[in-house]
């Protein structure tokens, strides 16, 4: 059973790369975002932290996308940010910027 969720952490990671991008975005820290979310700094410092695997609850990023003025689903769009390739032990390898989908034309 362990091992069914390991495959969510890259989705979770991800999910704290855009929370960091916001905050950062809105010049706060993260002391300053867990005062008004009403949460510890070490919660959202976990939520943000590349080699720690912390889960985030979907009432925590609603409250996050209401506080940077955002849908929730910005939060799981990953093609909005340059992504990471990691390494199965959480070394960066590279940064890598998705590319736009092409259209596929239709011949007729």
């Amino acid at each position: 059973m362990e091992h069914e969720h390991k495959e969510h952490w890259d989705r979770y990671q991800e999910i704290g790369y855009q929370i960091s991008y916001c905050r950062k975005r809105m010049k706060m820290t993260q002391e300053e975002m867990a005062e008004k979310l009403n949460v510890s700094r070490q919660h959202i410092g976990a939520i943000e932290a590349p080699n720690v695997n912390r889960k985030i609850s979907l009432d925590l990023i609603f409250d996050i996308a209401d506080l940077f003025g955002v849908e929730p689903k910005f939060f799981l769009e990953y093609q909005k940010l340059p992504m990471i390739k990691k390494t199965e032990d959480g070394v960066v390898l590279e940064k890598v910027e998705e590319k736009p989908r092409k259209k596929k034309s239709v011949k007729r």
